[in-house]
């Protein structure tokens, strides 16, 4: 194998790679990344809001029980 092909880097090369170095990241360090809050804030948007309005509800009822 020559020397180009040694330092060329596939597609899968790249994606596993990657995947290697977003598993090693915590949440907070993966949203802290240049652009991937607004990406998954657009992703995730009604699941946010969602999760949200069940937190709120969960609380006003544990806050009725007391």
């Amino acid at each position: 194998m020559t020397d180009d092909k040694k330092d060329e880097v596939t597609t899968e090369e790249f994606a596993e790679a990657l995947e290697t170095l977003v598993d090693e990241m915590s949440g907070a360090e993966i949203l802290a990344t240049p652009g991937a809050y607004e990406a998954f804030s657009e992703a995730l948007n009604n699941e946010a809001i969602d999760l949200t309005r069940k937190t709120k509800e969960e609380e006003d009822e544990d806050d009725e029980e007391d």
